[in-house]
């Protein structure tokens, strides 16, 4: 038993492989509780379920984007979570050289 095996992470992505990608690295590294929601809609009732110590969200979603969600957590009226980490993600897929990698 590790000091993971309490930890509650909720994953909120639209995009389905990379929820997938990211449970698996959390499991992986022994969280004990790890939920899914594809959007924040979903995230919000799971959210009132039980509440989550760590959110991971999507930058990129829709209809709610990871900004808009992160706003209604921290600030709406009825949001019973305003302090949770949430920790903010994106995947950019970019064709053409890199920049500001020393290349």
């Amino acid at each position: 038993m590790n000091n993971l095996d309490s930890l509650y992470v909720l994953v909120v992505d639209d995009n389905s492989h990379m929820r997938a990608i990211v449970v698996a690295i959390l499991r992986g590294a022994g969280i004990g509780i790890v939920k899914e929601a594809s959007d924040g809609a979903d995230a919000m009732e799971l959210m009132r379920a039980g509440a989550p110590d760590i959110v991971i969200v999507d930058l990129n979603m829709f209809p709610i984007d990871g900004l808009e969600f992160t706003k209604m957590t921290r600030t709406a009226v009825d949001s019973q979570f305003p302090f949770v980490p949430i920790i903010m993600m994106t995947v950019s897929i970019r064709r053409g050289p890199r920049r500001g990698l020393g290349r």
